[in-house]
């Protein structure tokens, strides 16, 4: 089949929503990947995430959002600043009480490159201490 099961695996990261947020909200942003080959996964993350963060995450893996327990919209260090439904009224509609940090897309940038990275070298048999994401770079 198209599925190599023997990497068939899953791997998550997670941040704090108190380093992103500014409030009173507990909980975390949760990333996951699913891989698939060694080469190739998905990359799911428990929010509807702005599309302008598919550039952080390599080519050779799938996108989802919306996994899990959402909390809600995931926007950009741009978008913030412009305000709107999206970063500003819809926090509430998901039970997070506070606003967007306007500085928080490195943070999200820099989880996934580490997961992608992390995935690439685990299943390729890279020693950890060799596998430098474009983050660290």
């Amino acid at each position: 089949g198209w599925v190599d099961q023997s990497v068939l695996g899953i791997h998550q990261d997670q941040i704090n929503l108190q380093s992103l947020l500014q409030g009173e909200s507990a909980g975390e942003l949760k990333m996951r990947c699913l891989s698939l080959t060694k080469e190739h996964g998905i990359i799911g993350v428990t929010a509807e995430v702005f599309a302008e963060y598919c550039k952080y995450i390599p080519s050779n893996f799938m996108r989802a959002g919306c996994l899990g327990d959402v909390l809600g919209y995931l926007p950009t260090d741009r978008a913030i600043t412009q305000g709107g439904y999206e970063c500003k009224h819809s926090m509430n509609l998901f039970g997070f009480k506070g606003t967007w940090n306007e500085s928080i897309e490195k943070q999200i940038r820099d989880t996934f490159s580490k997961l992608s990275c992390f995935v690439s070298c685990t299943l390729n048999s890279v020693p950890q201490k060799l596998c430098i994401s474009p983050a660290d770079r």
